[in-house]
């Protein structure tokens, strides 16, 4: 496994993570756009694991790091 694929998981985590932290807190501000990023981050990240198994390993430091 090559650390780009484990820099992209740890990006699109850090993404998703703030977009559901956003979702959450601020409820008044909800959009159709947040909820498509937290869609593609979400399928994106079940794709990335999809194509590098090995990266399942690294999911939970990955999500501390994110």
């Amino acid at each position: 496994m090559g650390n780009r694929h484990y820099d992209e998981l740890e990006s699109r985590l850090t993404q998703l993570i703030a977009h559901l932290l956003k979702w959450q807190v601020q409820h008044w501000k909800r959009t159709n756009r947040w909820r498509a990023t937290i869609r593609g981050q979400r399928t994106s990240i079940a794709k990335l694991l999809r194509r590098n198994p090995g990266l399942t390993s690294c999911l939970d430091e990955a999500m501390q790091e994110s």
